[in-house]
């Protein structure tokens, strides 16, 4: 199995929305109620905030390929 870890880039965003959402939703599962889950994990806004976060260059963000 390869694996590779690069640096994020414009057009990544769904892939990080979709990590970051799927995973709040694991990990605060119980913690959070139904309906702030809800609210925190949504998908399209999520992909939006990670658009314009690449777009403007903020941070710094790595994905793995395997």
């Amino acid at each position: 199995m390869n694996c590779i870890i690069r640096k994020v880039k414009n057009g990544d965003e769904s892939i990080l929305a979709y990590v970051q959402t799927e995973s709040w939703k694991a990990g605060f599962k119980g913690i959070l109620t139904d309906e702030e889950l809800v609210r925190c994990t949504d998908l399209t806004k999520t992909t939006h905030m990670y658009k314009k976060i690449l777009d403007h260059h903020i941070g710094n963000g790595y994905i793995l390929e395997v």
